[in-house]
């Protein structure tokens, strides 16, 4: 305990407290009409929450003095008997309302304090009794209408205070009556008790129904009902963040989950479910992310691992959704953000041993459906065959013919970072995770699904989770997926996308990692018939497809026929005699033994397995767009073909080496240390033989001149246009677009990634590919201004300011830099110092302000 004199300190600022709280509750009988003079109702609530936020920070002063010395017996004596006097007085009746909200205040002050009730069981449970009928009823004449509604919002606060501190201390099982009588009035009292009592109302509402039994579904559905009436309240964002977190933690149990699986069972806890996730939207993902992080761990909660998953039944048509549920991205200060990162950190040791967790380097724009995918992945493969038919082969069938078969606008590649995009990317990468729930019952389904989409116009990264899914199916089911890929290869109207696909989807079953799960397939007539598919392609113009075609003509080769015969043993079997040969050059040539070590390396180092986690699908390095950009296998490959074509030429001497060769052939005359020149054509000749690297120079020199002009060949005008104040897309696409066309020297901007999006190449247009651009963001601005300053430049923004000029009187320097502004701001005052000269465009109309690009584009012009 603390020190004597301290004690004794503690004990008068106890008292003092506790004065304070009861005079501040101290109301002003006999005045009537005080509050008459003012504006009725809105008085009364600015009076109630003046008085309640006055009252809620005397409560929370004594709650410090109680944490901040819990083993104070001063303390403790002195709110003891506070709490002895207030329940005595409490239990005789006869007080008036005044003091009926005095007591009630001062018990929960107390109780605030650390006081703890000394009784029984019974004492406690009639304590809690009495709390509950308390009630405000003003006496006619005494106090005005604003304080009533005061005073009847400090009793709610207090008296559902005080019975959520009481109702803390009681065993779960030993006051099951009291608990059920404590939900019910709670439930019955959310639409009387004033706004500020909700929360001290909630928390009571939520200790008494986590112990009692909730298993009568109408309780729980009025239960439900009113906590979210008690959070659509909440204003504070913290408040609304915990409240949420309760409710979801209390009625997401697996008990309660599971009563709603049964046949035709009511849902109130569905509904709640499918409230938050359409209240969270996109732009409120920590809504989502604290449902899903509660959910998912009470879905996986189950005694015998065969029924895991049953409670996601009645939730399936959301998981499909939610499998594609992508959050917008909040500024990193945005107040809900971090409250819920808050909250989910402490979530996740919550559930520690629940086995719920999501990757650390789950991109956030990917985090709820994570805990879905997590969830996924957590069911084991021996699952229930209720769970296996009605929710996972559901949502793969679901996944393949609304997401998946989608087909795209004809022969149209989709947008990167569009819905659809977004779509068909988390859709493939969930099937991943499915892939081995893909049985024998929906295997030639899902069989003849995936070769359909195999043959829309789809980028690179969505393919390579599609190849990947195919890839784990065929290893389950080799036969179906076999004879389908045999088909498939031996189409001749095949895309060029298509053949890509087929090929490294044979690759990696014939000669990869994953051979010896397909070999005992392709024996036999089977075999015949992937060689026979191979063989065409042998002679196709991609080269990534003619590469891999020859790695698995070498493979099949020798499963056909015997390839260690003669051409003199069999004459008259001339079409082995040519595949044999065709064998025997794969087999014996240099660069056929070069490119087939290097992609059998590739097809052994393939991991499909790691890709069908939820840290192998989250891990992956994301795009502008926050959706994954897997180094597709048709990029790879192609660096293997360039890394095997510089090897096999690897001692052809450069160009410029040549040159110097043909040069070095004449040798100069043999001199006694003299050089005897003749002419200065001469001389010349001599400085080409000693100094080869002069024709790199002259080439050097041709370059800079070619840099010089755009690519029409037009001379470019020595303006370099400075645009990294300018952050939309679509106004720096423009920008491109037009100093590409007036032939200015490069385009500063603020992030060169901007290139590769496709929202920049469809406006500019491939401006981008002809004008130089330079990336300078704006914390760097100023040195690069500075910079180009010294270099000559003469720096011309474009604004509206005291000094500025006429666009049309004005002549632009011969080393100019047009600095454009901010969209609306225009050019902060911090850059200006750095600016030589303004320049205005002269307007007619009522708008005073042009769009940035526009303005630019009259300038460059």
């Amino acid at each position: 305990p603390p020190p004597p004199n301290v004690e004794v300190m503690l004990s008068h600022a106890v008292d003092c407290m506790l004065q304070r709280t009861e005079q501040h509750v101290g109301l002003n009988s006999g005045n009537a009409d005080a509050g008459s003079a003012k504006s009725g109702a809105s008085s009364r609530v600015s009076t109630s929450n003046r008085v309640s936020t006055s009252f809620g920070l005397l409560i929370h002063q004594l709650r410090t003095f109680q944490q901040a010395y819990p083993s104070s017996q001063a303390i403790h004596a002195s709110a003891n008997s506070t709490v002895q006097k207030c329940i005595e007085k409490l239990k005789q009746g006869g007080i008036s309302s005044i003091e009926l909200v005095k007591l009630t205040t001062l018990l929960y002050a107390a109780i605030s304090a650390g006081a703890e009730l000394q009784g029984d069981k019974e004492y406690i449970g009639n304590t809690c009794t009495l709390l509950l009928n308390v009630d405000f009823v003003a006496d006619q004449g005494t106090i005005s209408k604003t304080e009533a509604q005061a005073a009847r919002s400090i009793l709610h606060y207090a008296r559902w205070g005080a019975l959520s501190h009481i109702l803390k201390t009681i065993p779960s099982k030993s006051q099951q009556a009291l608990f059920s009588t404590v939900v019910n009035k709670a439930i019955d009292s959310v639409h009387s008790t004033p706004a500020d009592a909700l929360l001290p109302l909630f928390h009571s509402a939520i200790i008494a129904a986590a112990k009692c039994d909730l298993s009568d579904v109408v309780v729980l559905d009025r239960l439900t009902k009113a906590l979210l009436s008690m959070l659509g309240e909440a204003k504070n964002t913290r408040n609304r963040t915990v409240m949420l977190d309760e409710i979801c933690g209390l009625i997401y149990r697996p008990n309660l989950l599971q009563d709603e699986a049964l046949p035709d069972a009511f849902c109130p806890l569905l509904e709640a479910f499918r409230y938050f996730i359409a209240e969270a939207g996109v732009v409120k993902p920590y809504m989502a992310r604290i449902v899903l992080s509660r959910i998912t761990a009470a879905w996986l909660d189950d005694d015998q691992n065969s029924s895991i998953g049953a409670t996601a039944i009645p939730y399936r048509s959301d998981i499909v959704k939610l499998l594609l549920y992508k959050e917008t991205l909040l500024e990193e200060s945005s107040r809900p953000q971090e409250d819920e990162k808050r909250l989910l950190d402490n979530e996740k040791n919550k559930l520690a041993g629940k086995t719920i967790a999501i990757p650390n380097d789950t991109d956030p724009c990917s985090i709820v459906r994570s805990f879905v995918l997590v969830f996924i992945s957590k069911i084991p493969d021996a699952v229930d065959s209720k769970v296996l038919k009605e929710l996972l082969h559901y949502v793969i069938v679901h996944l393949l013919d609304e997401i998946c078969l989608a087909i795209p606008q004809t022969g149209v590649m989709l947008l990167t970072g569009s819905i659809d995009y977004c779509r068909k990317m988390r859709a493939w990468q969930s099937l991943c995770l499915l892939s081995r729930f893909v049985t024998d019952e929906i295997a030639s389904e899902v069989c003849e699904k995936v070769h359909i989409a195999l043959g829309h116009v789809l980028h690179g990264q969505i393919r390579y989770f599609m190849e990947v899914f195919i890839i784990q199916c065929s290893r389950k089911h080799p036969v179906v997926f076999a004879d389908a890929l045999v088909k498939q290869m031996q189409r001749t109207d095949l895309s060029l996308q298509q053949v890509s696909s087929l090929m490294n989807i044979s690759g990696n079953l014939i000669v990869g990692r994953y051979k010896d799960d397909f070999a005992h397939v392709i024996m036999n007539d089977r075999a015949h018939q992937f060689l026979s598919g191979t063989i065409p392609w042998l002679g196709s113009t991609q080269g990534f497809s003619r590469a891999i075609a020859q790695l698995l003509a070498h493979k099949l080769i020798p499963l056909v026929m015997d390839t260690t015969k003669n051409s003199s043993d069999d004459d008259k079997d001339r079409d082995g005699w040519y595949v044999r040969n065709l064998h025997q050059f794969l087999e014996e040539n240099s660069e056929m033994k070069r490119l087939r070590k290097k992609q059998g390396k590739f097809f052994s180092r393939y991991d499909v397995d790691t890709v069908c986690t939820p840290e192998g699908v989250l891990s992956i390095p994301v795009d502008n767009g926050h959706e994954a950009n897997p180094p597709h296998m048709v990029e790879v490959i192609k660096r293997c073909l360039e890394q095997v074509y510089a090897e096999a030429h690897e001692k052809d001497a450069p160009i410029w080496k040549q040159v110097e060769s043909m040069m070095m052939q004449h040798e100069a005359p043999k001199t006694n240390g003299n050089l005897e020149i003749k002419s200065e054509d001469e001389l010349v000749n001599f400085q080409r033989k000693i100094i080869p690297m002069d024709a790199l120079n002259l080439a050097m020199e041709d370059d800079r001149q070619k840099k010089m002009r755009n690519g029409a060949g037009v001379r470019k005008q020595d303006l370099i246009v400075c645009a990294s104040l300018v952050d939309k897309i679509p106004n720096v696409a423009g920008l491109a677009r037009t100093a590409e066309i007036f032939a200015a020297t490069r385009l500063v901007v603020p992030d060169i990634r901007a290139k590769g999006m496709d929202i920049f190449k469809s406006i500019s247009v491939s401006a981008g590919d002809w004008i130089e651009m330079e990336e300078c963001r704006e914390d760097a601005l100023l040195g690069w201004l500075k910079k180009h300053k010294e270099m000559g430049y003469s720096v011309v923004g474009l604004e509206q300011t005291s000094s500025s000029v006429s666009m049309e009187s004005f002549s632009f320097p011969e080393r100019c830099i047009l600095f454009l502004g901010k969209e609306k701001e225009g050019i902060p005052v911090e850059y200006l110092q750095m600016v030589d000269c303004c320049i205005e465009i002269p307007q007619l109309g009522v708008i005073r302000s042009l769009n940035v690009h526009v303005s630019g584009a009259l300038a460059i012009w």
